[in-house]
């Protein structure tokens, strides 16, 4: 093997081995990109268990009323959770669970994605929220794909802080 050929293959190996940790923290930097460094105050105001309601637009013009429990977390710039969605629709009770992730855009502004727990399970969408500065409600809307409903849907969500 010349010089030259020994060379790509050290330059190919090292590509090899490199290309997938860059990948890997360029998406990071670009899910990133934005958002805003959470402030102690603000961390612990987030953090931990929230409970409200969620009134979703229906198509027939009504509204879908829901009883809604999150439990949110901050890592580094990054706000993730889980929420519960729980209504009564044409008779049967209904549970949507999804995984939320985002940051803050701004001073108690988040925006958050949002998507069904069950992979299996087309739900997705964002919300905009706004944190008060006592650090004990987030309001908001929403907007996205309702698996129940199969359509898009948007609406509001009001929710508390409450101990776990």
């Amino acid at each position: 093997m010349d010089s030259l050929s020994a060379g790509l293959s050290v330059v190919a190996i090292v590509a090899t081995l490199v290309s997938p940790v860059l990948g890997v923290y360029s998406a990071k930097v670009f899910r990133d990109k934005g958002l805003r460094k959470i402030p102690e105050s603000r961390r612990a105001a987030l953090e931990g268990c929230w409970k409200g309601r969620g009134v979703q637009n229906a198509k027939d013009g009504g509204e879908i009323e829901a009883t809604c429990y999150s439990n949110i977390r901050v890592i580094g710039r990054e706000v993730h959770g889980e929420l519960v969605y729980e209504f009564d629709r044409d008779g049967k009770h209904i549970r949507l669970e999804v995984s939320m992730f985002g940051g803050f855009l701004y001073d108690r502004y988040l925006r958050l994605q949002y998507d069904n727990k069950r992979k299996e399970v087309i739900q997705f969408g964002a919300g905009v929220l706004e944190l008060s500065p006592e650090g004990v409600a987030l309001t908001g809307c929403f907007v996205g794909f309702g698996s129940h409903t199969r359509e898009f849907v948007g609406g509001e969500i009001v929710l508390e802080k409450v101990v776990c």
